[in-house]
């Protein structure tokens, strides 16, 4: 096992504070670098302190004007979820998978050569503390069964995520609450940069980076927040994205493998992580499970949940992402990821 280092630099920024009656005012900032991959982001104490000015409140009583409005024409609600897209017979014989509440079928525009989406609940609106262990599970059982049957049916197939989009700043174009399962034969940019550089840790430790990096956590105390069966959740210390939160798998780094508890406490911790959002007055979020069908030898790449949030939903409300993120490829902390694993203990596992 190696030990996993944190790398960050100090520098401040100063100039006369009109707000102030332009009196000095320095500010500290502080740069972190995620160990694996070495994105950068930001963290300045007095943004963290001014969260409104770019979250904004979350206006309930607007999304719930939403979802009365939309709700009569959805087809994602169960009275009409029939009119969705279906499978061939010959790939899946009911031609679509359905658990519970969850339904999953073909998305009509597809963004891989196997793209299925996944109407989560039969309630067009939900909160994201209304987001069940129960829901999740059954979401999370489909999309099991729909990638292994993508790797059943093409050997070529080799790397899926499931997906977030929640709410109109995350992304979703539909309000109901949905996920979405991309199959393909190639990785994305992020699967890739994660796939290489744990073969290169592997490589060079002879150890899994993500297991070093919980052992390395849970000594420190920090941003460990807790663990749901064989997932272990914790605040990023360079996250890629706002109040970014991982959930790592103790072992496969293939969704198929997954058992029953597997997915149990993939649901029990994401549904904590989601209350835990809802408790800091964030109703969008974005979440990203990376998988891959299991290599012939070890890659060193375990399953791994990001989920991040976004913008709250207001009137008038700006984007999120803005150069820092589009073209430096950098994240501004909006909250310390060590209080953010302090206020999720209280919802995700057992500390």
């Amino acid at each position: 096992m190696a030990e996993i280092t944190f790398d960050s630099r100090y520098d401040a920024v100063e100039f006369l504070n009109p707000m102030k009656g332009f009196a000095p005012e320095r500010q500290r900032l502080e740069m972190r670098w995620d160990p694996l991959l070495r994105h950068c982001s930001l963290y300045n104490p007095a943004l963290e302190k001014g969260l409104k000015t770019f979250i904004g409140d979350a206006d309930r009583p607007l999304l719930e004007r939403i979802a009365a409005e939309t709700a009569g024409n959805c087809i994602f609600c169960p009275e009409r979820i029939e009119s969705t897209a279906r499978f061939p017979e010959t790939f899946i014989a009911e031609g679509r998978l359905k658990a519970g509440e969850a339904t999953l079928f073909p998305n009509i525009l597809g963004l891989a050569p196997y793209h299925a989406v996944i109407a989560v609940s039969h309630a067009h609106w939900l909160p994201p503390d209304g987001f069940s262990p129960r829901l999740l599970r059954d979401a999370f059982k489909t999309a099991r069964e729909y990638i292994a049957a993508v790797f059943d049916a093409d050997a070529e197939a080799t790397h899926a995520s499931v997906n977030a989009n929640y709410l109109f700043p995350a992304g979703a174009s539909l309000f109901h609450p949905h996920f979405q399962v991309l199959v393909s034969n190639a990785p994305y940019t992020h699967q890739q940069a994660l796939l290489e550089a744990c073969n290169s840790y592997l490589d060079e430790h002879g150890s899994g980076y993500f297991e070093d990096l919980l052992v390395t956590e849970r000594r420190l105390g920090e941003r460990h927040i807790g663990q749901t069966g064989p997932w272990n959740w914790l605040a990023s210390y360079s996250p890629l994205a706002a109040n970014e939160i991982m959930g790592i798998h103790a072992g496969s780094g293939d969704f198929t493998d997954m058992a029953e508890d597997d997915l149990e406490g993939l649901a029990e911790g994401l549904a904590g992580v989601l209350r835990c959002y809802a408790h800091l007055n964030y109703f969008a979020f974005n979440f990203s499970l990376y998988a891959r069908r299991r290599p012939d030898t070890h890659d060193g790449f375990t399953c791994l949940i990001r989920l991040m949030t976004r913008q709250n939903p207001y009137a008038n409300y700006r984007a999120d992402d803005f150069f820092l993120q589009k073209a430096l490829e950098s994240e501004l902390i909006l909250t310390r990821p060590e209080r953010l694993a302090e206020e999720a203990r209280a919802f995700v596992g057992k500390g």
